[in-house]
């Protein structure tokens, strides 16, 4: 396992994520502090996610180049997407979003890549993996805002829940493509631990977290937003987890799940 690039993906998921979380949510009576504390979690996301990627110095592959260069001109925008002004928190959210899904899809068409699965594979674990974790982030507006109205929250835990529902479908695809290759290399597949990653991609990374997304849904019902906070808790551990695993079975394998 390449801890280094693992980081470096799962940095660059939280970032986009956050801007994903943050164009969803719109305008929320929740302050200044709370856009302007999302934006530059965003921000340092990226920008450690472009320093790990210059750990090693400055790639000699071209695509590598156009990947770190575009993480780092998502970095350009940061006070505009860090604004609590609606408009240029917007623009720079998708400025952002677009230099974002640029490096992603540098590493998608590179020399180890994989293509449009790999993007598509890219963008959803991006949604699920940063939108979970802002959706978490934002229930905790509620204990400095009491009268904040349940209906931001709800807009964006349904974006997070539909995220992982297209990470679920698009996972299950891919690897439904992929297996009569899998099962006619010449290495042996689907070893014990095999079996075991394969299962806490999908059951512990997917599975679960949507069933906590159910849970989330009847406590937001109930207006309970600290149960549903913790287990939006659960849920952004849950889903790191099944992505760490989900990248080194995609390396394993060659396949993007």
């Amino acid at each position: 396992m390449d801890w280094t690039l693992l980081a470096t993906r799962l940095a660059l998921y939280i970032a986009l994520g956050y801007w994903l979380g943050l164009l969803v949510l719109g305008p929320a009576p929740v302050g200044k502090f709370f856009y302007r504390l999302a934006g530059w979690t965003a921000a340092l996301a990226a920008a450690a996610a472009a320093a790990l990627a210059l750990a090693a110095g400055w790639p000699d592959a071209p695509a590598e180049r156009v990947r770190v260069l575009a993480v780092l001109a998502t970095l350009l925008p940061a006070p505009w997407y860090a604004s609590h002004r609606p408009a240029r928190r917007r623009a720079g959210v998708l400025a952002a979003l677009a230099c974002g899904l640029a490096a992603l899809a540098a590493s998608a068409y590179g020399p180890d890549g994989l293509g449009v699965l790999q993007l598509l594979s890219d963008a959803c674990a991006a949604a699920v993996a940063g939108g979970v974790c802002f959706a978490m982030v934002f229930g905790h507006a509620y204990l400095t805002v009491p009268k904040l109205p349940f209906q931001h929250l709800l807009r964006v835990h349904r974006f997070a829940t539909l995220a992982l529902a297209a990470r679920l479908l698009l996972s299950g695809l891919v690897l439904a493509l992929a297996w009569p290759r899998l099962h006619a290399g010449t290495q042996p597949l689907f070893d014990p631990f095999d079996w075991l990653d394969l299962s806490v991609r999908f059951l512990v990374g997917l599975l679960v977290p949507l069933l906590f997304a159910g849970m989330v849904h009847s406590a937001l019902r109930w207006k309970s937003n600290q149960s549903a906070t913790g287990i939006l808790y659960a849920s952004t551990v849950l889903v790191w987890i099944g992505e760490a695993v989900a990248l080194h079975l995609g390396r394993q394998w060659r396949v993007p799940l």
